[in-house]
């Protein structure tokens, strides 16, 4: 059963590439840099954490482009932030409370369960130590750009693809840590708010529903 669900991956891949490919000039993370240009950039992460340390790097290399940055401690952020500036969130919900708040209205959620994390990246489930993702929406007039992975490995390389990968398009991009840095895996588009709301459902008390998953581990 494994090897099935990665080979129905890789066929999804190789279905969505050419696609992908043909509208990247219009896709949303293909223009990342350009929409965060449109207002304040608040690079938000938990001080002393390795996440902090990325968000730092990331905040460096952004404003080594002309596109200064304020890192802000997860504990000071507030709704009311949203609609002035644009925000990137480095690190899941577990490390970031910012990302904790917001993480419903975008399209990468992560739960646990049996002592677990697990993180849905659109309509793929991901397990592991090494799979982070890319995800950036548009929220209540702010560009909401999260940076996140299953560990600090997954974080880190969603980190360095928001940077340099010139593959990404559409809202959401899984990447996986690799020795060199990363790769970056398939690209997808968000969901819908109704996608969204039926995830966040929990029949019987237990667990996050989401349809039509492919299911992705380190193996």
């Amino acid at each position: 059963m494994p090897y099935m669900r990665q080979l129905a991956a890789m066929l999804t891949f190789l279905l969505l590439t050419p696609i992908a490919l043909a509208l990247c000039s219009e896709d949303t993370l293909y223009q990342r840099f350009e929409l965060l240009l449109g207002r304040k950039i608040v690079v938000i992460a938990a001080p002393g954490s390795p996440d902090w340390e990325y968000a730092n790097s990331l905040a460096e290399a952004l404003a080594s482009v002309g596109m200064p940055c304020r890192i802000m401690p997860d504990v000071e952020f507030d709704l009311g932030m949203l609609g002035d500036v644009n925000i990137i969130l480095v690190g899941g919900p577990i490390a970031n409370r910012a990302t904790k708040v917001l993480q419903r209205n975008l399209s990468v959620m992560f739960y646990t369960e049996d002592n677990g994390v697990f993180m849905y990246a659109a309509t793929v489930k991901l397990t592991g130590a090494q799979w982070g993702a890319v995800n950036m929406e548009e929220i209540s007039g702010s560009w909401i750009v999260l940076l996140a992975g299953i560990t600090r490995n997954g974080t880190k390389a969603a980190v360095k693809a928001f940077l340099e990968a010139r593959n990404l398009h559409h809202e959401v991009a899984i990447v996986r840590a690799r020795d060199a840095g990363y790769s970056v895996y398939i690209c997808l588009p968000a969901l819908s708010q109704a996608e969204k709301e039926r995830r966040l459902m929990k029949p019987r008390g237990a667990g996050v529903v989401a349809v039509g998953l492919i299911e992705l581990s380190d193996g």
